[in-house]
C-alpha cells in the first residue's frame, strides 16, 4: 500500500532523475528515473519501499512556544507581525493560524490561500500543494475535501501514471 512516504519519496526520485539529465543530456526522462531509483532505494518498487522512521529532538527557545509569558499566543502575534494585511488573526483558530504560518515559512503566497473556512488540515495539504507549483484551483470553495484521501489518490498512482 501507498504511502505520504512513498510520494515523496517519488518526488525525490524525481528531482534526481531530472539532475540527472541536466548533467548527461543524452539520456532520456525514462532512464534518468529508473538510475535516480536505484541509487536511492535500489532494485524494490517505490510503492512497497518502507522508510524507516527517524527522530530528530528539537529544543525549542522559550520565547518560541506556544504561549508567550503574558498569555497571548505565539501565532496570534506571528500573524499579526508578518501577515496581518493578509488576514485578521482574531477570525482564526488557533491550528488555523499555526497552518498558516508554517505555510507562511515554506514561502507559500497567503493571498492564494487565506480563507477563513478551510480547517487546518486542509490548509496544510494546500499549502503543500502550492510549494510544490501545484495548483490548488479544484479546492476552491470546497469546504468539504478530505486530505487525507487526497493524499491516497496520489500514492495509489502508479510508477508507470507519475513518470512523465
Amino acid at each position: 500500500m501507498a504511502s505520504i512516504q512513498n510520494v515523496e519519496l517519488i518526488d525525490d526520485v524525481r528531482k534526481d532523475a531530472l539532475l540527472l539529465m541536466k548533467s548527461r543530456p543524452n539520456i532520456d526522462y525514462g532512464e534518468a528515473f529508473e538510475l535516480a531509483r536505484q541509487n536511492l532505494i535500489g532494485e524494490g518498487k517505490i510503492t512497497e519501499f518502507t522508510s524507516k522512521p527517524f527522530t530528530v529532538d528539537i529544543e525549542l527557545d522559550n520565547d518560541k512556544s506556544d504561549l508567550f509569558t503574558d498569555g497571548s499566543h505565539y501565532y496570534v502575534q506571528y500573524a499579526k507581525d508578518n501577515f496581518a494585511d493578509i488576514l485578521n488573526p482574531d477570525e482564526f483558530t488557533i491550528d488555523q493560524l499555526k497552518a498558516y504560518v508554517v505555510a507562511h515559512r515554506m514561502g507559500v503566497d497567503l493571498k492564494l490561500l487565506v480563507d477563513k473556512n478551510y480547517n487546518a488540515e486542509q490548509i496544510n495539504y494546500l499549502a503543500v500543494l502550492l510549494a510544490s507549483g501545484k495548483s490548488i484551483d479544484k479546492y476552491r470553495n470546497n469546504y468539504t475535501f478530505d486530505p487525507k484521501e487526497e493524499f491516497v489518490k496520489i500514492a495509489d498512482m502508479s510508477e508507470e501514471d507519475l513518470v512523465v
